[in-house]
């Protein structure tokens, strides 16, 4: 049950490493493990810490230029769309700093010869990475499930959808961050009373949170992507139609029903990604266990969510390449000009 615990969950995660309530699957427990791993390869967690804060850093960078360029230009920032893009956006980028912020501080637990001591879940759920990790992972997979259902409303009734103001989107994405600020208190208070040393020091994610509120916490991950990838689906097929069943209107409509059309797409193929660099390493993870060694998976495993990052990359691309307005927003931004509208 917990080698499913481990891999069913996305983001920065390890093994329990020995918990004293559970019997874990990959360790025998607490220093044995540690020891086992590090026999392996004694340079990975230095090798793993360096490539965090590398991709720590693009993360920051492209998700904030993203975020910025949307929010600095009013014709970006007051249609419903780009607030949502914005507001991944600013997810992706706070992941980008807990990301970075683990390097940094795991680099300096393995340089200091510290990472065979064994510390609590509270100690570990203290890390400010891991503080940041329980908020940006989940709403990572969160927020474009609910992108997802605004696309659908935005397909099935653009006319109606077009009235909406940008309040409307920034009450969506407050009210996302409101209810999970319930979820985060909650699995804060069921880690409290584990306050025994018996996880590594490296304190990934897993190692920082009560391992029931754990699985929830990487079940809410999962769920959320299948459903957005469910969504987008069933929105595809509804946005070729949007042409030929919205035939007629003012011309400003027909071009904000284009534009629908068109950032829809973006945002599915956005949706795509996190499939292909998610949800398929997460069920290669899960086969993966059944076949692989225990050391070997522990090796293994902090090198994935480098992998489950490359979406949050891509979606830069993605979003400069298929939308003329935010490429033009990026590069007068970065180049400290005015953006004339035609």
């Amino acid at each position: 049950m917990l080698q499913f615990k481990v891999l069913i969950a996305g983001g920065d995660s390890l093994p329990s490493n020995g918990a004293a309530n559970e019997t874990p699957n990959f360790f025998t427990g607490g220093m044995d493990a540690i020891e086992a791993t590090a026999a392996i390869c004694e340079s990975c967690g230095e090798v793993a810490a360096n490539l965090y804060i590398v991709q720590g850093l693009l993360l920051m960078a492209a998700n904030f230029l993203i975020l910025i360029a949307i929010l600095h230009y009013p014709r970006l920032r007051e249609r419903k769309e780009y607030l949502m893009v914005a507001g991944l956006a600013l997810v992706d980028g706070m992941g980008g700093v807990a990301t970075l912020t683990a390097g940094v501080g795991r680099l300096h637990i393995v340089l200091s010869t510290d990472e065979n001591v064994l510390v609590s879940r509270v100690h570990c759920l203290l890390r400010p990475w891991n503080l940041l990790f329980i908020w940006t992972d989940p709403l990572a997979h969160i927020v474009p499930l609910v992108i997802g259902f605004d696309r659908l409303l935005a397909v099935t009734g653009p006319l109606r959808y077009i009235k909406l103001t940008y309040r409307y989107t920034v009450a969506v994405l407050g009210g996302v961050l409101v209810l999970w600020s319930f979820n985060v208190t909650t699995g804060v208070l069921l880690t409290l009373p584990y306050t025994q040393p018996e996880v590594g020091s490296l304190c990934y994610t897993a190692w920082s949170l009560q391992p029931d509120y754990y699985l929830y916490h990487g079940w809410i991950g999962a769920i959320a992507d299948v459903l957005s990838v469910a969504t987008y689906v069933v929105v595809l097929c509804l946005v070729r139609r949007m042409n030929t069943v919205y035939p007629t209107g003012s011309n400003a409509e027909l071009e904000n029903i284009r534009r629908t059309r068109r950032i829809t797409i973006t945002l599915g193929l956005a949706s795509l990604f996190t499939a292909v660099f998610y949800t398929v390493p997460l069920i290669g993870k899960l086969v993966a266990g059944y076949y692989v060694s225990d050391e070997t998976m522990s090796m293994i495993l902090p090198f994935t969510f480098l992998v489950n990052s490359i979406n949050q990359l891509a979606n830069f691309f993605l979003y400069t390449t298929r939308q003329k307005e935010v490429r033009h927003a990026v590069l007068h931004f970065v180049s400290c000009k005015k953006i004339r509208y035609a």
